[in-house]
């Protein structure tokens, strides 16, 4: 999802620099290990020539790694929602992304981030809008639709066996409606009533999951779905997008938060 921004906004003529950060405790082997990965993940994308990388404190300090320009950026576009507030003072303006609707506003009104200071907020759900369930956490937020950089997704044929497919993490956490219900937000709940779809009808259908254990994956396999790890088959920008090039489609199944927070439509029924 950033490549694909990221390209998004150099295509427009952009020049896009890679901001990341890390704990502050983390150690120096980790750390350089991390930044490696990070290198050579962006290095089949050109992304790798111009990054920072630096801690998540707004205590100052030299950066882990900065190839970037120095001095000030014109935009900060950040996906993160916590960046220490000395980061974003870097920009001349700066704008957050929301990619988890009603879950991140949510967090922000029960405190669970800090208030972020940007100028512009852009959300890929309903937040703001009459569609919402959730508090709008005090933000005038502009609904925008995920970037995907085409050049990059070249047309494929799937193979004759071909999957149904999607990469998720199985379990979540729980949350608390508007009405103070607390509810699992895990991704297993979402698909509890779609279980039973390999059995009904004859293309295969495949998971690519984190850690389920070996009960749980019994279970899965158990109603008629393949289930791989996503970190072999999706550990990097590339494995990931060869994945969904050899699928013959994306079947998967929303989050509760989701649908519980999605305002349900009103009718008015007149004889």
């Amino acid at each position: 999802m950033f490549i694909n921004w990221a390209l998004g906004f150099r295509a427009c003529g952009c020049e896009v620099s890679w901001l990341d950060v890390v704990p502050p405790n983390t150690p120096p082997e980790e750390l350089q290990v991390a930044i490696q990965c990070l290198k050579k993940s962006l290095k089949p994308f050109s992304l790798d020539g111009s990054i920072l990388v630096d801690y998540l404190s707004d205590q100052g300090g030299r950066p882990a790694i900065s190839t970037a320009h120095d001095g000030d950026f014109d935009l900060l576009f950040d996906f993160r929602y916590n960046l220490p507030e000395r980061l974003r003072k870097r920009a001349r303006r700066s704008a957050l992304l929301d990619m988890d609707p009603g879950q991140l506003q949510v967090a922000l009104t029960g405190g669970g981030y800090p208030d972020p200071k940007h100028d512009l907020f852009f959300s890929i759900g309903s937040a703001g809008s009459p569609m919402a369930r959730f508090p709008d956490a005090g933000k005038t937020w502009i609904h925008t639709h995920p970037c995907v950089y085409l050049p990059e997704w070249p047309v494929c044929s799937a193979p004759s066996n071909a999957a149904w497919t999607t990469v998720a993490h199985w379990w979540g956490a729980w949350m608390v409606d508007e009405l103070g219900e607390a509810f699992s937000d895990a991704k297993r709940d979402g698909f509890a009533p779609l279980m039973d779809i390999p059995s009904k009808v004859s293309a295969p259908f495949k998971l690519a999951l984190d850690e389920t254990g070996e009960a749980e994956r019994a279970w899965i396999k158990n109603h008629g779905f393949q289930v791989v790890n996503a970190h072999e088959v999706a550990a990097t920008p590339l494995d990931y997008r060869n994945f969904i090039q050899q699928s013959l489609g994306e079947f998967s199944a929303a989050k509760p938060s989701y649908v519980r927070l999605r305002r349900r439509p009103t009718i008015i029924a007149s004889g």
